[in-house]
């Protein structure tokens, strides 16, 4: 936060994602907190694992403003840092997840569930096609699909972003609830090239990946019936 105060977003972001890498590079594969840590202690190892509770951390933090946007998650960054609770005091990671839901009125049990107290991140293996409707009109089908075995699904609002032939582009942001999850749009423009997804990179702790669908092949030059 510091870093974008002082040079600016974009050399924030670039932070962000050095952090992110080194995370990737060398993720032990645990959670940032373990509920029964409370009780017995990890080692300091464990406890203060850099790519973890630093690298990881940073990157959570991230991921949540991009989630919330910056008007709430400053908000709630500001009653957090000035509640007379916790102020000069101890507070704990669900007294900082309360606060950010009473300031913002989101619901995030899911969001420290599995950023939190889930070890590893999502793999995205996504597909696409394009269908050829006739008339002008392009059906676009994108499939949100994530291969990880390590752990479990990650829901997330993800961005895509396409391009169309002479008409520039749009990016489009839905929430993935599901594996496997299937979005489809109507466009009155023809779409080229490979859909971007998360063009912006805010779900930095992320592998991904984007195929074109088989079906693609069969149905970009045929109107379909």
């Amino acid at each position: 936060m510091w870093t974008g105060h002082e040079q600016g977003y974009n050399a924030y972001h670039n932070e962000i994602v050095g952090n992110a890498s080194t995370y990737l590079y060398s993720n032990p594969g645990w959670a940032i907190s373990v509920p029964d840590w409370a009780v017995n202690t990890p080692s300091s190892d464990v406890l203060f694992d850099y790519a973890i509770t630093y690298m990881k951390g940073s990157c959570v933090m991230a991921q949540l403003r991009y989630v919330l946007g910056d008007s709430l998650f400053f908000a709630g960054m500001k009653a957090y840092a000035n509640n007379p609770d916790f102020r000069f005091h101890s507070a704990i990671i669900p007294d900082f997840k309360n606060q950010m839901e009473t300031t913002t009125g989101k619901e995030l049990d899911w969001f420290f569930d599995e950023w939190i107290y889930t070890p590893n991140h999502p793999h995205y293996q996504n597909w696409y096609s394009y269908h050829n409707m006739g008339h002008g009109r392009w059906m676009v089908k994108f499939t949100a699909n994530q291969t990880q075995t390590n752990t479990g699904f990650f829901q997330m609002p993800v961005e895509i972003k396409f391009s169309f032939d002479g008409k520039g582009d749009t990016t489009i942001r839905v929430m993935n609830t599901s594996n496997h999850q299937l979005f489809t749009w109507i466009f009155d423009a023809r779409p080229v090239g490979v859909p971007q997804f998360d063009p912006n990179n805010n779900i930095v702790l992320k592998e991904a990946s984007i195929i074109q669908h088989e079906d693609n092949r069969m149905n970009y030059e045929s109107p379909l019936d």
